[in-house]
């Protein structure tokens, strides 16, 4: 895969984590069209690297959604 995709995808998920961190959002709003996003302006490459641009911006995004939920889970244990 090229440095090129790469980079393109992590400024994505670099774009969601900053919206998401200033409570603009979920990270469950933005993966779907994030994932379409790749879609489509990559229709044209093999689908191995779609698969795998796919795959590395979902693994940021999973990333970032679990550190969310597990501060909304610390913050809950919090107020019991």
């Amino acid at each position: 895969m090229s440095n090129a995709w790469d980079s393109q995808v992590d400024a994505m998920a670099d774009t969601i984590e900053g919206m998401v961190r200033s409570g603009k959002g979920e990270v469950s709003e933005f993966r779907s069209t994030a994932n379409d996003t790749i879609s489509k302006v990559g229709a044209s490459l093999p689908e191995n690297v779609r698969n795998a641009l796919h795959e590395r911006l979902n693994a940021r995004l999973d990333k970032l959604e679990a550190e969310v939920n597990a501060k909304i889970f610390e913050s809950f244990l919090k107020k019991l």
